[in-house]
Formats: C-alpha cells, structure tokens, sequence
C-alpha cells in the first residue's frame, strides 16, 4: 500500500502554481473529486493517495505540492505540465 500524499505545516513556502491547477480543472468541468478519483485508478503508476480536500487545499495555496502530484494531476486533466507553470507566470 502507497503512501497518503500531505503537506507538511511548517512547509513556509506558498504553491505558486494552485491557482492555475484549479484554473485548469474548473475550465475543464472536473471536480477535485473527479481528479482525485482518476489518481486512484492511475495508482499503479503513482503509488500514492489523495483526497479532494487535500486537492483543493493545494490549489488554495494551504498545502505544497509534490512532484508526483503535479506529474499526477497533469495526466488527469490531459494537459502538459508547462501550462501550470505559464499560467502561474502570467500571475507573477
């Protein structure tokens, strides 16, 4: 059995790109939910779990996000890592 994926509390650094994962999740019409579920059944790949809430306490910048995640969410919404970043940019 994986790992549950968290956030450490005393991390002290903001998540720059919560934003555009929840920009990009609600343009496409999924749910935290739905995201969080697609994770799951990639779990062969990804050997971790994750709830919709930790998911939305990333995307409102309360919680780090992994590599593993990015990588993770970026497969669940079919869309390249790079607009993440880009549109975290455009924030900046």
């Amino acid at each position: 059995m994986g790992y549950k994926a968290s956030g450490t509390g005393g991390y002290g650094k903001r998540n720059l790109l919560g934003p555009a994962l929840r920009y990009y999740r609600q343009n496409k019409g999924i749910s935290a939910e739905e995201i969080a579920a697609r994770i799951e059944l990639d779990n062969q790949k990804y050997d971790f779990q994750v709830s919709a809430n930790h998911l939305h306490k990333v995307e409102r910048q309360e919680k780090p996000i992994t590599d593993f995640l990015l990588l993770a969410y970026s497969e669940a919404l079919e869309i390249p890592i790079q607009l993440f970043f880009e549109k975290a940019e455009d924030k900046l």
